[in-house]
């Protein structure tokens, strides 16, 4: 992969960057099409990692913990892996064998606070997860990502990546998504890419700064 490469007609173009306020540290991930029109393979995959976000995010509250949010999104990316034809057998197998991990490398989230990855550890004294309470603030980032050298995948699904992060915060009752501002359902992006799109884009490269 290239670090500069020129943006084209019919790319996805993700960005994950965030801004800090009095030291507070955060971190935001959108995925949006630069000719501000998403191809109908784009959508289906957005929108699978979409579902998963909010999948993830509608488990938190206190007393859940990371890998019980993590189970959960991978639950709902394999399952999606499974419609798009790329992983065969069932939701059980693929789980069991961790064969989503090709296309989600990575965990569901991370702390945040000081730092973009706070320091709070994810164990505590017995090895058991670290339990969410209020005040706490971590991020959820599902991704999907389809190598375009992956001779197994189906050429429309080539090079596609997409994951949405956003900044969530613990309450007493529940959660507040704190960057549920910035647009990400499909509907929202390409509207704000077809009222202004030039405004867009400087608007979100100066929000993460």
């Amino acid at each position: 992969m290239k670090i500069n490469q020129q943006l084209n007609d019919g790319d996805l173009l993700l960005i994950d960057a965030g801004s800090q306020l009095n030291n507070y540290a955060t971190d935001i991930t959108r995925t949006f099409p630069v000719n501000g029109k998403f191809t109908g393979i784009q959508k289906e995959v957005y929108e699978i990692v979409l579902e998963a976000q909010k999948t993830a995010i509608s488990h938190s509250w206190p007393e859940r913990t990371s890998p019980e949010l993590h189970k959960s999104t991978c639950n709902v990316l394999t399952q999606g892996l499974i419609d798009l034809k790329v992983l065969v057998g069932s939701l059980e197998e693929n789980l069991e064998k961790g064969t989503f991990r090709k296309y989600f490398p990575h965990g569901t989230g991370h702390w945040l606070g000081l730092d973009v990855h706070d320091q709070n550890p994810y164990l505590d004294e017995n090895d058991d997860p670290i339990k969410f309470e209020p005040g706490v603030i971590f991020t959820i980032e599902p991704g999907l990502y389809f190598p375009a050298e992956d001779a197994s995948l189906p050429e429309e699904l080539k090079g596609i990546g997409i994951r949405i992060e956003d900044n969530i915060l613990i309450t007493e009752n529940g959660h507040e998504n704190l960057s549920a501002m910035i647009p990400k359902e499909i509907k929202e992006i390409e509207e704000a890419c077809e009222k202004d799109y030039r405004d867009f884009i400087l608007n979100l490269f100066l929000f993460f700064q």
